[in-house]
């Protein structure tokens, strides 16, 4: 508890993102084993490598986007910071991790709006050097920045198995009986029925727009 015995809520992440196809391509091992020390943040503290962390921002502020959220300056100003300060072999070896992720029009996208925003100055080569797509796909990865159904559908089929598709499908209009306790008010066993419903109902009324 913090001071004056106000309760402390802590938001433990499991994976590195909400999104799956974000939380696919940059996995927590992978980026621990490059991470860097932060040594005036204490002896214990460690941050992202450069690129690492670049690219976490930029797809950051692009979920965030689309989640309805305003955009905001400090999202921005962040980014700008870090590339300020990359060399060249930092902007070589964030592309080829960009490349190997398969997330170029997402970093594209948004180091062009910090360009256009901020003029931060990014080199014309990484610019083309994201601007090959990764593949051929009905949906774009940009998608993810806009709320509606096309994201929804995305975030679906860039799972690997319909197996693991059906369970999204699931969790999503059927959570578990303890979360809907709480979050619905359904403290009797004949209110979870309502409760569903009415997730449901809302669910449609927000999240359905193409």
């Amino acid at each position: 508890r913090a001071a004056k015995e106000r309760p402390l809520t802590l938001d433990m992440h499991w994976q590195v993102s909400n999104s799956n196809f974000i939380a696919q391509r940059l996995r927590f091992a992978g980026l621990w084993a490059e991470h860097r020390p932060v040594p005036i943040l204490g002896p214990r503290a460690v941050a992202l490598s450069a690129r690492h962390a670049l690219i976490h921002a930029l797809f950051h502020r692009s979920l965030h986007l689309g989640s309805t959220d305003p955009d905001r300056l400090i999202w921005l100003y962040d980014m700008h910071l870090l590339c300020a300060r990359f060399s060249t072999e930092d902007w070589d070896q964030f592309v080829d991790e960009v490349v190997r992720r398969g997330l170029q029009p997402l970093c594209r996208d948004g180091l062009q709006d910090l360009s256009e925003l901020l003029g931060t100055p990014i080199p014309p080569s990484v610019d083309a050097a994201l601007a090959a797509p990764p593949s051929a796909s009905m949906f774009d990865q940009l998608d993810l920045k806009h709320p509606g159904l096309r994201r929804r559908l995305f975030e679906l089929l860039s799972l690997p198995s319909w197996v693991q598709r059906l369970g999204l499908i699931r969790e999503h209009l059927l959570p578990d009986a303890e979360y809907m306790r709480e979050g619905f008010g359904a403290d009797r066993w004949w209110k979870l029925p309502f409760a569903y419903l009415r997730r449901i109902l809302r669910g449609l009324t927000r999240r359905l727009r193409w």
